[in-house]
Formats: C-alpha cells, sequence, structure tokens
C-alpha cells in the first residue's frame, strides 16, 4: 500500500479496526480478501488485471531482484 494500490490504505485501517471483532469477521475477511486481490497477480486472486500485473508484466525473472543503490529495495521484496 506504500508503493501501490490507490485507496487500499483507508481499507487496511478500517480491516485493522475490525480484525479482532468476532461479529465481523465476514466483514474482515472481505476486506481482507479486497487488499490481497490488489497486491498480487490477478491470475493468483482471480480478478481483473491490476497494477501488480502491469508492474510487472514485461520484466524478465531476473530483473526482480536488481537493486539500483544500497538505498533502494528490489522489485521482488516491494511486491
Amino acid at each position: 500500500m506504500k508503493y501501490f494500490g490507490n485507496g487500499l490504505s483507508e481499507v487496511h485501517k478500517e480491516l485493522n479496526k475490525i480484525i479482532r471483532k468476532e461479529e465481523k469477521i465476514e466483514q474482515g475477511k472481505t476486506l481482507f480478501l479486497e487488499i490481497h486481490s490488489k497486491l498480487h497477480l490477478s491470475e493468483i486472486s482471480n480478478t481483473e488485471k491490476n497494477e501488480v500485473d502491469k508492474l510487472i508484466n514485461d520484466l524478465n525473472r531476473n530483473e526482480y531482484a536488481i537493486v539500483p543503490t544500497s538505498k533502494d529495495e528490489t522489485i521482488a521484496w516491494v511486491l
């Protein structure tokens, strides 16, 4: 949510509010799956194409592990 996932910060905050409330377990599951579907490949979540698909669709496998500078993170780490 730090890097992509428009609107997911708000959904994540809502999930944090209800996650331990037994009476809201179904709502919590729904919110969790919404977040999951935006942060994983669409083929994993069985959803329409998302930002993750767009980000990695044209990368070679070894490009996930490249660290441009010592202060950067790999794409794999971010995902």
